[in-house]
């Protein structure tokens, strides 16, 4: 289940990124870097 999750997200978020405009690809360059960021910290106080 949590894998078929994961493949909807990144097909919406491909659609998603397909309809940017290039102003746009410098936040969302901030925005996965900072949601990678608290990815790897949430795994960190997991394990």
């Amino acid at each position: 289940m949590t894998n078929f999750r994961i493949e909807l997200v990144g097909r919406s978020f491909f659609i998603f990124i397909i309809t940017l405009s290039d102003s746009d690809w410098f936040l969302l360059y901030i925005l996965g870097l900072i949601i990678l960021f608290l990815v790897s910290i949430s795994c960190a106080l997991r394990n």
